[in-house]
């Protein structure tokens, strides 16, 4: 019965030796997650914000523009850290930067953070500028004809006009 004594000692010799590999490699025994690039993992590669700049917009028209991320595990989270977006603008959790412009606004540095959804959720963070411009028509002449004047006869007509730059005077000249 040499074969059953060698069988004996050596039970327990499998269990443990896996056990060290597991501990010198710092991994988990358990499928909870905690490595990897499945859903309880970190991502095989680093998240980022791959969006680089932010499209101009216009005072009162719809604005509406998605950030890119990459890298960890998706989906993600977006949020501001700089609370400064631009009146009429909101950023929604999947990363849409969206609303309606109600003021200008000119070169406004906004930092974005994109947090993954892994079990230790990675973050990057990235600063953008967005510029909102006054929406700027051309003026125009909306008066028609024009009637006759009378020689020594006290003359008035008023003129219209429509467009242009808004909360400003015009100034007519002849």
């Amino acid at each position: 019965m040499p074969s059953s004594r060698i069988h004996c000692r050596y039970r327990y010799a499998l269990p443990l030796l896996i056990g060290i590999i597991f501990a010198l490699n710092g991994c988990s025994s358990s499928s909870s997650g905690g490595g990897g690039t499945g859903p309880g993992g970190g991502g095989s590669t680093p998240v980022t914000v791959m969006t680089t700049s932010l499209p101009g917009g216009t005072v009162n028209s719809v604005y509406s523009f998605q950030l890119a991320a990459g890298g960890g595990t998706s989906p993600y989270a977006w949020s501001t850290t700089s609370n400064n977006l631009p009146a009429g603008l909101s950023l929604s959790a999947t990363g849409v930067l969206s609303g309606t412009p109600t003021a200008a606004a000119s070169n406004v540095a906004i930092t974005f953070k994109v947090a993954d959804s892994s079990k230790t959720p990675q973050t990057a963070t990235a600063t953008l500028t967005l510029t909102i411009t006054n929406a700027v028509s051309t003026l125009n002449i909306t008066t028609g004809a024009i009637p006759n004047a009378q020689i020594n006869t006290p003359y008035s007509f008023a003129l219209a006009a429509a467009g242009g730059a808004a909360r400003r005077a015009s100034r007519w000249t002849s």
